[in-house]
């Protein structure tokens, strides 16, 4: 078997399939049981001070400074933070590298890191 992640996948054109036309997506696992990633260049959604207080906390970062993606197709009512692996929270075991020198997270402690403003500095939604 071939090794596919950690690796980005670029839709050939084209692809009969609207969940992923024209989709760049970040694998992070990839096995006999299936696969794990996110689409990194769906459509924007939403910024970060905006799902800060869809989850009830406040935001300290600027309300335009980070935008929130679409990743789907699957599990589009999960949020994932990926973000710089140097900035990982040491109090969160919650969080996984994914390679390329990224870490991703669906904890809500990370989430209330970013919004005290803390760490991680970026990230994407």
């Amino acid at each position: 078997m071939s090794v596919l992640a950690p690796g980005l996948l670029i839709a050939a054109p084209p692809l009969d399939d609207p969940n992923f036309d024209r989709s760049v997506v970040l694998l992070a696992s990839h096995g006999k049981n299936g696969a794990f990633g996110w689409v990194i260049n769906g459509e924007r959604v939403m910024s970060l001070s905006e799902l800060a207080t869809h989850a009830g906390l406040e935001c300290d970062c600027p309300p335009s400074s980070t935008s929130v993606y679409l990743g789907g197709p699957v599990g589009r009512e999960q949020v994932w933070l990926l973000y710089r692996t140097e900035e990982r929270l040491a109090a969160c075991p919650d969080q996984f590298d994914v390679g390329f020198g990224i870490t991703a997270s669906p904890s809500q402690k990370v989430l209330e890191a970013i919004c005290r403003a803390t760490r991680p500095s970026r990230c994407a939604a």
